[in-house]
């Protein structure tokens, strides 16, 4: 027996080192012609639950505009050059080995421009992908109109991203593509990723990308207020804990925005007639701030000449809220008196409609 699991220690130890040694090594090499002292790597707006711990904080100093990196990775890896002065760049693919790339950074230019002969085979997937696909739909976002026809062309790109893994099933750039769509969007449950997580090829289902990803989207298809319980502050500042047991309304729209929200304060007005209308017919607002601490006084300001009469709580900084994954503003959810989410980032035209339909008056 002794023997036996001394075989099996030496087996695991081997298999680690194996895992060690099949991490591809890269180093990127680059250029940028804004005078910054530094630059970071990171891929786009992707949780830190997703990557591997040693590319949490990856960064370089820039000397004479040049920069460079060195690391070790178990697949091909998406980045994203960052700078807190400037923002972030546009996507890139790196594999084992060396990676040439520019950017600019100066005027909103923030494309990565890599050399053709250091391009990685997922670096070229992707630009193709782009010039022949998605180029042509974030253009229409760019150019949309209204939050209806955004919302629209946004499913385009998830239906662009799908049809080319179909064609791709070891697409490593459909996963991270899914993945940052999938921040990006607050974690929203997406039914149309979750079937198409089967199209992946079984080489890219046995890697903890792969597994992460697919636990929170179940975990979001699951989610709802019912159990959620959230620590706030009220308006004169006392501390209490919203728990949606505690309005006894049929429905309830739940706001996470901020004071200096431009997107927000263009909706919100919508929702004084909306709230008006049907208060007393079983419908709450629930607006949960995420302003930092200089700027509660803000806060209240906007709420009181405003006329935004419904129940206002804070998350002093946001801390609660990203928890729940909630990352941009205006987010809203409508709710049943159970908490069970009916629909998320209703248009404020939506919700007139749906409450006209499903509240007596």
């Amino acid at each position: 027996m002794k023997d036996v699991l001394v075989f099996l220690g030496l087996l695991a130890a081997l298999s680690c080192c194996k895992e060690k040694e099949d991490n591809i090594a890269f180093e990127i090499h680059g250029k940028m012609e804004a005078n910054l002292d530094s630059v970071h790597v990171y891929p786009g707006f992707i949780s830190k639950k997703f990557l591997d711990t040693t590319l949490y904080d990856f960064s370089s100093i820039v000397d004479k505009g040049n920069f460079s990196f060195k690391g070790k990775a178990p697949y091909p890896q998406m980045m994203n050059l960052h700078s807190p002065k400037i923002g972030i760049s546009t996507p890139f693919f790196i594999e084992e080995g060396y990676t040439n790339l520019s950017v600019s950074f100066i005027n909103r230019d923030r494309k990565v421009q890599i050399s053709e002969n250091t391009k990685s085979q997922t670096q070229k997937e992707y630009e193709l992908l782009v010039s022949t696909k998605l180029d042509s739909i974030y253009q229409n976002i760019k150019h949309s109109k209204s939050r209806e026809e955004r919302m629209k062309h946004s499913k385009d790109i998830d239906h662009a991203i799908i049809n080319h893994l179909r064609e791709n099933p070891n697409s490593y750039v459909a996963l991270w593509l899914m993945i940052d769509r999938f921040c990006k969007s607050g974690s929203e449950y997406n039914k149309s990723y979750e079937n198409a997580l089967l199209f992946f090829s079984k080489e890219i289902q046995n890697i903890p990308l792969y597994k992460i990803f697919k636990n929170n989207l179940i975990k979001k298809k699951n989610f709802s207020f019912e159990n959620t319980l959230i620590s706030l502050k009220s308006l004169d500042n006392q501390p209490i804990v919203f728990d949606i047991k505690n309005h006894k309304n049929k429905y309830i729209l739940i706001d996470f925005w901020f004071s200096f929200c431009k997107p927000c304060l263009l909706e919100m007005p919508k929702y004084i007639p909306i709230y008006s209308k049907y208060k007393k017919h079983g419908f709450e607002i629930v607006s949960i701030s995420v302003d930092n601490t200089e700027d509660i006084p803000n806060w209240i300001k906007v709420i009181n000449e405003n006329n935004f009469s419904w129940s206002h709580y804070l998350d002093e900084n946001g801390l609660e809220t990203r928890k729940l994954d909630i990352v941009s503003f205006p987010t809203t959810f409508l709710v049943d008196a159970n908490g069970k989410i009916i629909e998320k980032n209703l248009s404020a035209e939506k919700l007139n409609e749906f409450l006209g339909i499903n509240l007596d008056k």
